[in-house]
C-alpha cells in the first residue's frame, strides 16, 4: 500500500488550508490511501470540510507501519514539523520574508527542525533561498501551489455582510466612545461595558452595514483585496494610496471591496470596523475626497463563495510587504483578471516582468509593532510600497483601453500557467515522489 499522510491546517478558510486541498487533489493519484491530520483545528475558526479521511496523530503513525511506502507531508511552519518512523518525512512551508524567527528558550531553531526532515518542498524560489541562507542542507524542491481556474459560478456577489466606510452614522463619536468602553472596576462602569457598550456597537455597525447585493456594478468597476488584518499585508498603506487614486476624475466610478479576517476570531467586530472607518474618514477630510468607495467585508466565505467573489469583481489588489505565495493574486491571474500588485518575494516567480499594473517597492529591514503573530525576525526584509506607486498603477488600470487590459491579462495568464498549472505541478510531483521512493528503498534504486 502506498500511503500519504498530510499534516497541517486542513479545515479552515486559510491559505494553507486551501492550498492543502489543491496539492492533495494531485497527490491522491500517486497513492492508494490518503489521510489528513488537522493540527490547527479550532471551533472558533471558520470550517471547510477536508475531502479525505481525518485521523489522529497516533492513528497516522499506526497507518505508516503497514504501508509499503509512506510519505508524511507536514504542511505547516517548521516548529510543527514531525518525523514519523517507517516513512519519508517532507516539510512544506509558505514563508513571507527572508529570515526564519529568532531562536529562544520558548522557540527552538526552525532551521534545525527543517534540517531533520528528509526533504523540503517550497512554493517559490524566494522560500528556497530563505531556507538555504538559514543553513538547511536537505534536498529542497520548488513545487508551486497548483492553481486551477475555478468553475463558473452564479452572477452577483455572495451573501454576506459588508460595511460602507463612507457612511457617517448619527452620533458616531458618542456611539464609538461607548462601544470602546471596557472598564469594569465599578458597578456603573460594569453596566456601561456590558450593556450600553454592546448596544452602541450594534447601533453604529447597523448604520454602516450593507449586503453584497447592495454593492452595484461590481464586475465593471469594483476591485477586490483579500488579506488578513495583519501588519505585513499593508492595508493601511493600501487605503492611503487608494485615496490618492480617488482624487482623480478617472477614479470616480471605482470601488474597493476589502475582504479581511482577524487573527483572533474573538475580536469584537466593532474594533476593526471602527478602525478602518476612522482611517477612511480622516483621509477623506485630509485629501478632500467626496467618496472613497471602500467596503469592508468581514463575513466568512466558503470556497465556492470566494470563487464567486473573485469572478464577480473586476480585478484584484495586493499591497502586501511579503508573500509566501499569495493565493488571491494567483486566482486573479488564473481568471485572466487585472491584478494590481508588487513583484517581489513569491510573486516574482509567476507575475510576468513587464506587466503594466505592477508597482515599485523598496526593501526595508524592520519589525512590526503590535504584530499579533509575534513570530517574524525583527531584522526581516520587507518590501514597502514606494510613495504614490500603487496609486499610479491604479490610474494606469483605470485609463487603459479594454483591449490593452485584455492583452496584458492574457500575457500574464500564459506566463502564470507555465509556472503554476496543475499539469506542470503534477509532473514535478511525479518526479519528486519517484526520487523519494528511491531514497526510501536504496536497494531498489
Amino acid at each position: 500500500m502506498r500511503l500519504l499522510i498530510i499534516r497541517g491546517d486542513l479545515q479552515s478558510h486559510s491559505g494553507y488550508s486551501s492550498a492543502a486541498r489543491e496539492y492533495c487533489g494531485l497527490l491522491a493519484g500517486f497513492f492508494d490511501r490518503l489521510a489528513g491530520v488537522d493540527i490547527h483545528q479550532s471551533s472558533a475558526r471558520p470550517f471547510e470540510p477536508f475531502p479525505y479521511p481525518l485521523v489522529s496523530e497516533a492513528e497516522a503513525r499506526h497507518l505508516t507501519r503497514g504501508a509499503d511506502f509512506a510519505l508524511v507531508l507536514s504542511f505547516t511552519t517548521p516548529d510543527r514539523y514531525r518525523r514519523y518512523d517507517n516513512a519519508v518525512n517532507v516539510g512544506l512551508t509558505f514563508w513571507e520574508t527572508d529570515r526564519l524567527p529568532l531562536s529562544c528558550a520558548e522557540r527552538p531553531s526552525w532551521a534545525g527542525l527543517a534540517g531533520q526532515m528528509d526533504a523540503l518542498w517550497v512554493p517559490s524560489s524566494h522560500t528556497r533561498a530563505m531556507f538555504e541562507m538559514a543553513g538547511v542542507v536537505v534536498p529542497i524542491r520548488e513545487i508551486p501551489w497548483p492553481i486551477s481556474t475555478p468553475p463558473i459560478v452564479a452572477d452577483g456577489l455572495p451573501d454576506g455582510v459588508a460595511y460602507d466606510l463612507d457612511c457617517r452614522p448619527r452620533f458616531a463619536h458618542t456611539l464609538l466612545g461607548l462601544a470602546r468602553f471596557r472598564e469594569e472596576r465599578f458597578g456603573w462602569s460594569r453596566w456601561l461595558a456590558r450593556h450600553a457598550g454592546p448596544t452602541a456597537a450594534r447601533s453604529f455597525l447597523a448604520q454602516l452595514r450593507v449586503t453584497g447585493q447592495m454593492i452595484s456594478e461590481t464586475k465593471a468597476h469594483s476591485l477586490l483585496c483579500v488579506a488578513q488584518d495583519v501588519p505585513r499585508k499593508g492595508l493601511s498603506l493600501l487605503l492611503s494610496e487608494w485615496m490618492e487614486f480617488k482624487r482623480q476624475t478617472e477614479a470616480e466610478p471605482w470601488r474597493l471591496i476589502l475582504k479581511t479576517s482577524f487573527v483572533d476570531p474573538a475580536t469584537p467586530v466593532i474594533d476593526p470596523v471602527s478602525y478602518f472607518w476612522e482611517h477612511i474618514q480622516t483621509l477623506r477630510r485630509q485629501l478632500h475626497v467626496a467618496r472613497s468607495g471602500v467596503y469592508l467585508w468581514t463575513s466568512d466565505l466558503s470556497g465556492s463563495d470566494f470563487h464567486r467573489l473573485f469572478q464577480n469583481t473586476f480585478g484584484l489588489i495586493s499591497a502586501s510587504f511579503g508573500e509566501g505565495f499569495c493565493g488571491p493574486a494567483a486566482y486573479a491571474l488564473a481568471l485572466q483578471k487585472p491584478l494590481v500588485a508588487p513583484r517581489h518575494t513569491a510573486l516574482a516567480d509567476y507575475l510576468i516582468e513587464d506587466y503594466p499594473y505592477t508597482f515599485a517597492t523598496r526593501a526595508v529591514n524592520l519589525g512590526f509593532a503590535r504584530d499579533p503573530l509575534r513570530v517574524y525576525h525583527p531584522a526581516s526584509t520587507w518590501h514597502i510600497t514606494e510613495p504614490y506607486a500603487l496609486a499610479g498603477a491604479l490610474t494606469r488600470l483605470a485609463i487603459d483601453a479594454p483591449k490593452r487590459r485584455a492583452e496584458a491579462c492574457a500575457r500574464a495568464f500564459a506566463y502564470f500557467n507555465n509556472c503554476c498549472s496543475p499539469e506542470r505541478v503534477r509532473l514535478l510531483l511525479a518526479k519528486e515522489i519517484q526520487r523519494l521512493e528511491a531514497y526510501a528503498s536504496p536497494a531498489a534504486a
